[in-house]
């Protein structure tokens, strides 16, 4: 269910990230700010990167049981049983 949430989360983040993205890729367009379109690419490269990590944990069955499954192991230390 986390996954799921995480999920889709993440892909409506990036849908309204390229939204924005379009609208006031636009409007610097208009006004020919250029320094704010080379911001945005950067920004849009940095989101590129995370959105195929992402895609890559997402799409490996064993990265999301690593990534959003496993639980911490207690030992005598921590105060667990063991």
């Amino acid at each position: 269910m986390a996954a799921t949430i995480i999920y889709w989360g993440v892909i409506f983040a990036l849908i309204g990230w390229g939204l924005w993205n379009l609208i006031f890729s636009i409007v610097y367009l208009k006004n020919k700010e250029n320094g704010n379109l080379w911001f945005f690419a950067i920004l849009n490269t940095l989101t590129l990167l995370f959105g195929l990590l992402f895609w890559w944990v997402f799409n490996n069955h064993a990265w999301q049981e690593y990534w959003l499954v496993k639980a911490t192991a207690t030992n005598s230390l921590l105060g667990g049983d063991n």
